[in-house]
């Protein structure tokens, strides 16, 4: 076929197509911001990891699988940099639509030679054959220059030097090896497949072009690699073809430019035809000279964001306590000299970053001797080192640094590093952009949002990268007392802050860098570009170290868990709900109580009571006097509000996941009772306490022995009426008196009373129980409706049915009333 091509005083080359090319003048249109794009960060990742965060979302919300502490907020993953990478977008359609212009092209060779040609495997009607090239149609690859403002010159990427090896030469003999062939490679495009075989191939192509990490797109970085056995070496690239040749490349000496944030670049690829030519080389002048396809200079930035201090461990965690949450503990009865003496410690380091960045970072700058010296290996074989261990240089090992001490917690089947030490050098390569630690919410500072320099803005000590930790200290302090704002000691490198007792502070961590520090950061310049109304308030926070997007923080919890809680409970107010029904034995309760929220756990709600005694059987029993006292635990109340001082019950049973229950006083019996209820408040931090203190539950309880409870007397009302009165035995009062008067003796017989002996038992309604008298109205006529209704209620009287006697009187209420009072 022939190909077109295009003359140019000396240069000869073939020529782009006349239709939408994507070349010119041998150069890849890479200024057209339509077709190509630079793009920095690692997009491939940051979706892979996206995708797995919304995974595990998701897997949260399954029923019964998200776990206690689980977070309510989660955010993004991270984003990575990956360099500087041409990216062609809908690379899919572009490589369709080569294909089809490739079997376009294979149809016309077809037809010279009469060779067979299979059918397109898409389906479509095949194309039409074709047999013009143009330069297009004869890229075998591209090799890619790179322009810095640093050294204002351009670099390519793709110069080489190659070891050839023949192991099996013509003729046999010695191998024939060719060493030192300096020549200049290009990149290509790459595709994968899946392993395992389907009824439809499936291509996969990136849609970058290439990305430039800092090093030659031709040749490999030194060092060691990880081998399939995930040990380290050197890889071996065999001759597996006929043509037994072996090859090794490294880059070109001082052919390329230094990768690092804050410089500015320009990209640019020249095309490889299917000969391997290229319009110009580095060897020639026009190298160096600008040309209209080349890429919009523009700042290499970094997308990871500064992390947080790490915190290591100063002494073995109490009960309670872990890395994160730092705990002093002290009893409500101690005094204070105790309760300001008792303190535990962390260090903060700075944050950990991998060599490559640190490079990026400038921090490998230097002369061309370097990283050849001892001093160069010994910084870069840091990036293994970590807050307990360093890499002896000699044996490879990692040894434990000065002060770090093993632990071993057979009983919790855990182990704990120790960093015993006052202060230390960290062994690894710190984060260059962290530049010191800042704490917000620390307790003793005017606002939770306030930064004061030296106070919880605090630089780290020493050059880069032998930078010192600091030490956070959290003492004790009485209940009531303020605390002081946070002590810096510059010299001990020692932050004091006073926790008083029962209280918590959720104090954030993260690191803070310095202004000119946001200009490196990628996720800054996209926030720049979007130019939102807010932008100099963002500015402000970035820098002051409370915007999450570049300075990801952590949560350091410091308790100072008390023994007993605060404060004596009491109940304020408690009622009886209205909704009991007749005959029932339970009773709802609707209260209020008097607690300290901040160190009170739980209330449980005690009730004493006492029910008149009768016991017919038991001949010295007197059930006037005589008691059966009881006494219950009603309810264990859970206080999970630590701001709330006046629960009341029905709060409680909200935060309960109780909201439809109450609290229910179960007597079994519908009787009345005058109930004592007494609150028992225990301590919100049992578990900062050992086993020999929890053993005792009457240890973490107030009141304590020796203090006086606060009661509540309540009137419980009897939910259904007495039994009936079961008279015994009725017998006829009368008194007899004689008199003698003149020699007269007089005998007078008084009376007209019955005296009525009851069964027991009594108190069938409970105690202060009143035998009644139900009396008709004396209005009432007999044989009335009314009469008969009441006949089942009351008593009646009438005329001696035998002998003949007077007409009675009507009985009235007053009757029996008027002797009563008499």
């Amino acid at each position: 076929p022939g190909t077109h091509y295009q003359l140019e005083d000396d240069t000869f080359f073939a020529r782009p197509r006349p239709v939408d090319p994507e070349i010119s003048r041998g150069l890849l249109r890479l200024d057209d911001a339509s077709r190509f794009r630079v793009v920095q960060v690692d997009v491939a990742g940051g979706g892979i990891k996206l995708q797995n965060t919304a995974t595990n979302v998701l897997g949260l919300r399954v029923l019964n699988q998200e776990p206690a502490n689980a977070p309510d907020e989660s955010g993004l993953p991270a984003l990575q940099t990956a360099g500087l990478s041409i990216v062609r977008p809908g690379r899919a359609a572009l490589l369709r639509e080569r294909f089809v212009r490739s079997y376009a092209l294979n149809r016309a060779l077809a037809a010279l030679d009469l060779s067979p040609l299979p059918p397109p495997a898409s389906g479509d009607p095949a194309p039409p054959a074709d047999d013009e090239l143009f330069a297009e149609d004869v890229v075998r690859g591209y090799r890619v220059d790179v322009w810095d403002d640093r050294s204002g010159a351009w670099h390519s990427l793709c110069q080489r030097v190659g070891d050839y090896l023949f192991t099996e030469p013509e003729g046999g003999g010695v191998p024939i090896a060719l060493l030192d062939q300096e020549d200049e490679a290009f990149v290509q495009m790459g595709s994968t497949e899946p392993l395992s075989e389907g009824t439809t191939r499936v291509l996969r192509a990136h849609e970058s072009l290439f990305t430039w990490d800092g090093w030659s797109l031709a040749a490999p970085r030194p060092g060691h690699a990880i081998l399939p056995d995930h040990s380290t070496g050197d890889i071996h690239n065999p001759a597996v073809t006929p043509f037994k040749m072996e090859a090794t490349f490294h880059a070109l000496p001082g052919s390329l430019p230094r990768l690092r944030f804050g410089y500015r670049y320009r990209l640019r690829a020249r095309v490889a035809d299917l000969a391997g030519n290229s319009v110009f080389t580095p060897a020639d002048n026009e190298f160096q000279v600008d040309s209209a396809e080349i890429t919009e200079l523009q700042p290499f930035r970094r997308f990871e964001p500064v992390g947080p201090p790490p915190v290591m461990l100063r002494e073995v965690p109490k009960e309670g306590e872990s890395l994160e949450r730092i705990t002093v503990r002290s009893a409500v009865d101690d005094a204070a000299a105790a309760i300001t003496a008792t303190s535990s410690e962390r260090h903060l380091a700075p944050p950990k970053t991998a060599q490559l960045t640190a490079e990026r970072h400038h921090r490998f700058d230097g002369t061309p001797d370097m990283l050849r010296d001892a001093a160069g290996y010994d910084l870069a074989s840091r990036e293994a080192g970590s807050l307990t261990h360093r890499v002896d240089l000699v044996t490879g090992d990692h040894e434990p640094i000065p002060g770090v001490t093993e632990v071993d917690d057979p009983a919790q089947r855990r182990t704990y590093w120790l960093q015993t030490n006052d202060s230390f050098d960290v062994p690894y390569l710190p984060d260059p952009l962290a530049r010191g630690v800042l704490l917000l919410g620390l307790p003793g500072m005017a606002t939770p949002h306030e930064i004061v320099d030296g106070v919880n803005r605090i630089a780290y000590d020493g050059a880069w990268p032998d930078l010192r930790p600091l030490r956070l200290r959290v003492q004790g302090l009485p209940a009531g007392d303020a605390p002081a704002a946070p002590q810096w000691d510059a010299g001990t490198r020692l932050l004091t802050v006073q926790l008083a007792q029962g209280q918590r502070a959720e104090v954030r961590i993260s690191s803070y860098f310095h202004a000119a520090d946001l200009e490196d950061l990628g996720v800054w310049g996209w926030t720049e570009e979007a130019a939102p109304a807010d932008l100099d308030d963002l500015r402000t926070t970035a820098i002051d170290g409370r915007n999450w997007l570049h300075l990801p923080f952590r949560e350091l919890e410091l308790v100072h868990a008390v023994q007993q809680p605060l404060a004596i409970p009491e109940i304020t107010q408690i009622a009886v709900e209205p909704s009991r029904q007749v005959g029932e034995t339970t009773v709802s309760l609707a209260g209020t109580l008097q607690v300290d929220g901040a160190s009170t756990g739980k209330v449980d709600l005690r009730a004493d009571w006492a029910d008149p005694l009768d016991d017919p059987t038991d001949p010295t029993n007197d059930p006037a006097v005589d008691v059966s006292e009881q006494s219950m635990l009603v309810d264990e109340l859970t206080l999970p509000d630590r701001e709330d001082d006046t629960p009341t019950f029905q709060t409680l049973l909200q935060a309960m996941d109780r909201p439809h229950q109450r609290v229910r006083h179960a007597f079994g019996d519908t009787r009345y009772h005058r109930v004592s209820y007494t609150p028992i408040a225990s301590s919100r931090f049992r578990e900062h306490f050992p086993p020999a203190i929890t053993a005792d539950p009457d240890n973490l309880v107030r009141p304590m022995a020796g203090e006086a409870e606060v009661q509540t007397v309540l009137d419980i009302p009897n939910a259904a009426r007495p039994n009936a009165p079961r008279p015994l035995e009725i017998f006829p009062t009368f008194h007899w008196s004689e008199e003698e008067q003149a020699g007269v003796r007089t005998r007078t017989r008084r009376g007209g009373g019955l005296r009525i002996y009851m069964e027991r038992p009594w108190y069938s309604s409970g105690a202060g129980e009143l035998l009644g008298l139900v009396m008709r109205p004396a209005q009432t006529a007999p044989g009335s409706e009314a009469a008969e209704t009441l006949r089942k209620f009351t008593s009646e009287w009438g005329m001696d049915p035998i002998w003949q006697a007077e007409q009675m009187a009507p009985l009235r209420t007053q009757d029996l009333i008027d002797p009563l009072n008499a």
